[in-house]
């Protein structure tokens, strides 16, 4: 399985990105034409949130780079019409394509 270093998850290319953050949370973010999802992996058991280790709906990729906080708009995990997650800053963004 081979996977490329990149600095930006652009929400045109499908595939599959996995990113880690400061904190040492990984993250895979599937995108598939219209079927685009996150999954969550926290470090610790203390930095769990909900619905991580399940594939979450993404609504918007609004930033995914390294060097910021990513900022991922999802389908509602609350009472809200979406749940925004904001990460720590991202380290690492490794990508592979969805044929892989």
């Amino acid at each position: 399985m081979h996977m490329t270093q990149v600095k930006v998850i652009n929400p045109a290319i499908a595939g599959r990105y996995q990113f880690t953050t400061a904190t040492g949370s990984q993250y895979e973010i599937v995108l598939d034409g219209a079927n685009k999802t996150l999954v969550r992996r926290p470090r610790t058991p203390e930095g769990n949130l909900r619905r991580d280790n399940q594939p979450i709906k993404i609504l918007d990729l609004v930033n995914a780079q390294v060097g910021q906080s990513a900022q991922i708009l999802l389908e509602p995990l609350g009472s809200s019409d979406h749940t925004m997650r904001i990460t720590s800053h991202v380290v690492a963004i490794d990508y592979r394509p969805l044929s892989e």
